[in-house]
């Protein structure tokens, strides 16, 4: 019933200034959210805010514009796993100052290790094709166990614990790791496209 109130409220005075993506689609800041519950409350947003389906006389507000496009980013970032992780971060991170570089000790160096291997893979495609299937399955796995520590460092990540700041350089590390094995893996899949 609250969120048919802010749907009404949003539809009619298209006041949405100061809201952040979880306020609008009313979910907790928790990076595990209910993805189905935001879907719902996506498509009942949608149906008050796209231009094609409010009334006449609001189509060619330039807030109704502007709100249907803030709903829409909203639910982009919230839906997808990296970029809600991110949003989370910056509010959780505020003031401790957290490098936003941080990586594991000595992963830069295994990073340029297996870029190497990819390279002398890539020269040879064909030859080397159950090698560049194998890291491309690494990597998805590597992906997943970084969200997996994501998940579990936000639910850690109280502010009342003395462990908070850990917790929110770990999440800034595993989002950057997770930035590096996505662009080995886009080499590795584009390598294997061309075979």
């Amino acid at each position: 019933l609250e969120f048919r109130r802010v749907l009404f409220r949003s539809q009619l005075s298209l006041d949405f200034d100061g809201q952040d993506s979880f306020s609008l689609f009313q979910l907790p800041k928790i990076y595990a959210i209910d993805k189905s519950l935001l879907e719902n409350r996506y498509l009942q947003l949608s149906r008050v805010t796209h231009p094609d389906l409010v009334r006449e006389d609001l189509r060619d507000d330039s807030r109704l514009t502007a709100l249907s496009s803030f709903v829409n980013e909203a639910y982009r970032v919230l839906k997808d796993d990296f970029l809600r992780a991110e949003m989370l971060l910056k509010i959780h991170s505020d003031g401790l100052g957290v490098d936003p570089n941080a990586l594991p000790s000595h992963f830069l160096m295994e990073m340029l290790e297996l870029q190497e291997d990819i390279e002398y893979y890539t020269e040879d495609p064909e030859k080397f094709e159950k090698e560049l299937s194998q890291v491309e399955a690494d990597m998805e796995i590597k992906i997943a166990s970084a969200f997996q520590k994501i998940n579990n460092f936000f639910s850690l990540a109280s502010e009342d614990s003395p462990e908070f700041s850990d917790h929110v350089l770990a999440i800034q590390t595993n989002l950057n790791t997770i930035r590096y094995f996505r662009r080995v893996l886009a080499s590795v899949e584009k390598a294997l496209e061309e075979l």
